[in-house]
C-alpha cells in the first residue's frame, strides 16, 4: 500500500462526484492489507484506491441523476448494481447478481473525492 495523488475523477452522465467526509476500515480493507488467501480469490483491480464504507457531499452530478443534489450529503451503498440482470430489472438491485464493489473492483473512498453510480447514494 502506499499514499499517493490521484486526479479529482470525472463523472459520468448517472453518476455522482462526492467529496468523502467519513470512510471507515472494515475487515474486508485489513485483509486486503495482508492479502490473505479470501483476497487473492476476490478478483480485485489492482491498483486501485480502497474503502467501501463512507459519507459523502456530492459536488457534482451527471446530467441523467434526479435522486441527488449538490450539497447532499449521502451515505452509499458499496455494492455497485450491474443495472442488466433479472433482479436489477425488477428493481432488487440490492441482491444483484453481478454486482461489484467499491474498493475491490472499483476505486473506493480512502480519497478526498471519490465517483458513485447515483443509484448507489
Amino acid at each position: 500500500m502506499e499514499l499517493k495523488e490521484v486526479k479529482v475523477p470525472k463523472i459520468g452522465s448517472d453518476e455522482a462526484l462526492v467529496k468523502v467526509e467519513a470512510a471507515g476500515i472494515c475487515g474486508t480493507d485489513v485483509h486486503i492489507y495482508d492479502w490473505t488467501p479470501w483476497t487473492a480469490k476476490a478478483r480485485l483491480r489492482v491498483p486501485l484506491i480502497l474503502g467501501h464504507e463512507f459519507a459523502d457531499r456530492v459536488v457534482e452530478i451527471g446530467d441523467k441523476v434526479e435522486n441527488l443534489l449538490v450539497g447532499d450529503r449521502v451515505a452509499v451503498e458499496p455494492h455497485i448494481p450491474c443495472g442488466r440482470c433479472f433482479l436489477c430489472a425488477t428493481e432488487r438491485m440490492h441482491i444483484c447478481q453481478n454486482y461489484n464493489i467499491f474498493g475491490l473492483h472499483t476505486d473506493g473512498a480512502f480519497a478526498e473525492y471519490a465517483l458513485i453510480p447515483a443509484v448507489c447514494a
